[in-house]
């Protein structure tokens, strides 16, 4: 799967090509992409006025932690650095009514 492009990098595309009136091509080679993906998002912003596809389903697992609850495991450590694990999992539970395993703690205190 190739990389997305960034919002920055849409709305060149589009300035290029309506105010300066750039060639797709030329535009193409300036934004690191295919033809295609010009053609695709100069036509995506004449049809919705948006740089990205509004209806497009999000892809892959939602995430059980959502930053709220990232946040609460990180300012209940702050108050009680001694806290293990199933402690956490506990508090989770009884203030948040969030139920995950011990493995998702885990690895979200690895990724904070």
């Amino acid at each position: 799967m190739s990389r997305s492009l960034s919002q920055d990098i849409r709305r060149r595309i589009v300035h290029w090509r309506i105010e300066e009136g750039r060639e797709i091509h030329e535009i193409a080679q300036l934004a690191g992409c295919c033809d295609n993906t010009v053609y695709t998002i100069l036509r995506m912003y004449r049809e919705s006025g948006e740089l990205h596809n509004v209806n497009a389903i999000p892809y892959g697992r939602p995430r059980i932690l959502n930053s709220g609850d990232k946040a609460y495991i990180l300012s209940i450590l702050k108050a009680m650095p001694s806290l293990f694990l199933d402690e956490i999992q506990d508090c989770l539970w009884n203030h948040r009514y969030v139920d995950v395993s011990l493995s998702t703690i885990s690895r979200a205190l690895r990724g904070m």
